[in-house]
């Protein structure tokens, strides 16, 4: 017996990747799992609580990337934080390349993925703030410098 539910964010993944997220209607997603437009409204009465249920996923699947912020960070870490995030947004690339007009649409569904977003970029901060204090980088000439650094490596 497979799990309805799961297989709806699977599916509903994969087609809003090769599709986009606003190409997608409910009744494709349903014909796609061979079930009725009703049985998947029954696991999710909207689009956007199934948006939602992905977005939750999402997160879960980040959870644990980030080194530690009383660890200290090597190189190897901050490598290994890129790859584990890659495939994540390799994963649910849809999410990515649509948050602009996903952020437009569903402004309160974003909120708990820029809080995440924030986390990661202040910890990679922490990361760049030792390798200052240790000489390996030389300080920013402007304070924003590693900031826009950063934020465009994210």
């Amino acid at each position: 017996m497979r799990d309805t539910r799961s297989e709806i964010i699977r599916q509903s993944v994969n087609l809003f990747n090769a599709r986009g997220f606003f190409k997608v209607t409910i009744k494709e997603i349903a014909d796609a799992m061979d079930i009725s437009p009703g049985n998947l409204t029954y696991h999710f009465k909207k689009k956007e609580n199934l948006l939602e249920a992905i977005q939750e996923q999402l997160l879960r699947d980040t959870e644990g990337i980030m080194v530690p912020a009383d660890q200290e960070i090597t190189l190897a870490h901050f490598q290994e934080m890129f790859e584990k995030f890659f495939v994540v947004q390799q994963t649910y690339r849809f999410y990515f390349t649509e948050m602009t007009y996903l952020l437009e649409e569903y402004p309160e569904i974003t909120n708990a993925f820029r809080d995440r977003t924030s986390t990661r970029f202040s910890v990679s901060r922490k990361f760049v703030d030792y390798y200052i204090m240790t000489g390996r980088l030389k300080p920013e000439a402007e304070p924003h410098d590693y900031d826009d650094m950063v934020h465009s490596l994210w």
